[in-house]
């Protein structure tokens, strides 16, 4: 039995083996074998009813040994949190697959014992048994490459994800069924707050995974003053690029006069600014006596209607949208300005480097509409800190006052909580270390995202070693 040796895991803390043999030598002998050769701890169980209730163990490892099926069927639950071995004698194997299927049991391999032939193993993709002391690979790791059609279900009110585990459930041949609350078809469970997760029972999040992505929050902060038309002229392009360009039509007609005369005329030179400003923005035309000046002047022409075209176009979709003064969108302008509707992650806040300036005052009549509720946000320039998965969901009934700020407050890791049973746990981890490495998660930048509260932190401990 060197083969089952090496598929009982030797991580777990506990072996459990579930003895139900009326007369055996066979199996008292390969009891013996297993409780001898193991590297952990083995509890024997022959009482059905008890084995129900440590197979709901989490991280343990099961062996039946079976010349009968016990009355009580339920022995296994579809919410066993164990790996099983099933022995089992031949005439019996067909009654015991399908008593475990009817409870949604799959993640059993069966080994099947006759006295006349070596042991054998149930491929359940190709429904066939093979001979057992042939195998060399990871039977458990190969069950899992194919669920068989098999449903599993995501806990998740992000959209981002959809994509990810619609592949996972591509590839492994599992049907995704999208939000369900049916324990048995919840296989994972995404946490966009590590917070939640702390304050939790433990027990209830057997195996985390990190989903190398973050979770935004932002702020809604009242909205500013609307520029007026003159300021939205003249912000598409900042000073710089009308000076740079001013500066290289000048570079351009000292370089023109150059080449066509030694001396330099600074009143020949202006004169020749002029034509070039002429013939980038109305294509007017200049008197050209070279090739090198052609091809300047015609440079200076392409990149002149690429930056008007340019500048038409900002100013048109300015003009449409609304334009604010950037104001509240730094952390120095939110800590002057904002106070904080009530909430009890404030101290994280605070701890990010967002002061607090006293709360703002939601205490309303039941009678009061909730436009005079905003109203009164408005005027107390109360912020709400917002997690991005709820931002269209609440910024349409403030928009007349409001508008989301681009300062980020926070980024928390996004985990995943994956039930023990699911055979998942590999499939989640690759797909979201590709979609990382991949940049597949769009909004997500390749170490670009440094927590505020561990810079702050950092300077604190800076400061620390100074002193």
């Amino acid at each position: 039995m060197f083969h089952l040796k090496n598929l009982i895991c030797p991580s777990c803390p506990t072996l459990e083996i579930f003895f139900s043999v009326t007369d055996s030598p066979y199996f008292e002998q390969l009891l013996v074998e297993i409780v001898r050769n193991s590297s952990v701890a083995v509890e024997i169980i022959t009482d059905p009813q008890l084995f129900q209730d440590v197979s709901r163990k989490r991280w343990s490892f099961a062996v039946l040994l079976l010349d009968r099926i016990p009355t009580f069927k339920e022995f296994m639950r579809y919410d066993s949190g164990i790996r099983t071995i099933a022995i089992v004698r031949d005439e019996l194997f067909e009654q015991l697959l399908e008593a475990l299927l009817y409870l949604d049991v799959y993640h059993v391999l069966y080994l099947v014992y006759d006295g006349d032939l070596p042991v054998r193993y149930y491929d359940r993709f190709q429904r066939k048994l093979f001979r057992f002391d042939n195998v060399d690979i990871d039977l458990f790791r190969e069950s899992d490459k194919n669920m068989m059609g098999a449903k599993f279900g995501v806990l998740d009110d992000d959209p981002v994800d959809a994509i990810l585990f619609e592949n996972i459930a591509a590839i492994r041949n599992a049907t995704l069924i999208g939000q369900t609350r049916m324990e048995r078809e919840v296989h994972v469970q995404l946490y966009h707050d590590i917070y939640y997760i702390l304050d939790d029972d433990l027990d209830a999040v057997p195996y985390l995974l990190y989903m190398h992505r973050f979770y935004s929050y932002k702020l809604m902060v009242p909205q500013s003053e609307q520029k007026l038309l003159l300021s939205v002229l003249s912000d598409p392009f900042d000073r710089f690029v009308w000076i740079s360009n001013f500066c290289s039509v000048i570079g351009l007609a000292l370089f023109v006069k150059f080449v066509r005369d030694r001396r330099v005329r600074w009143t020949r030179v202006c004169d020749l600014f002029v034509k070039l400003l002429g013939v980038g923005l109305m294509g007017s035309l200049i008197q050209l006596r070279n090739d090198s000046e052609r091809f300047t002047v015609g440079l200076y022409m392409l990149t002149s209607i690429v930056l008007v075209s340019a500048y038409q176009s900002l100013v048109i979709s300015f003009l449409l949208s609304p334009r604010y003064y950037p104001e509240l969108d730094t952390l120095q302008q939110v800590n002057a300005t904002c106070r904080w509707a009530e909430s009890d992650d404030n101290y994280l806040l605070r701890d990010a480097g967002f002061l607090h300036y006293g709360e703002c005052n939601d205490d309303f009549p039941d009678d009061v509409e909730l436009a005079e509720q905003v109203q009164s946000y408005y005027e107390q320039k109360c912020c709400m800190e917002l997690p991005e998965n709820i931002f269209d969901a609440y910024f349409h009934a403030f928009t007349k006052h409001f508008r989301l700020s681009k300062l980020v407050t926070r980024q928390i890791p996004v985990f995943a909580a994956l039930n023990s049973i699911s055979p998942l746990h590999d499939t989640v981890r690759w797909f979201a270390t590709v979609f990382h490495e991949a940049n597949l998660y769009y909004f997500v930048e390749k170490d670009g995202y440094q927590d505020p509260t561990v810079a702050k932190r950092h300077k604190l401990e800076d400061y620390a070693d100074m002193s």
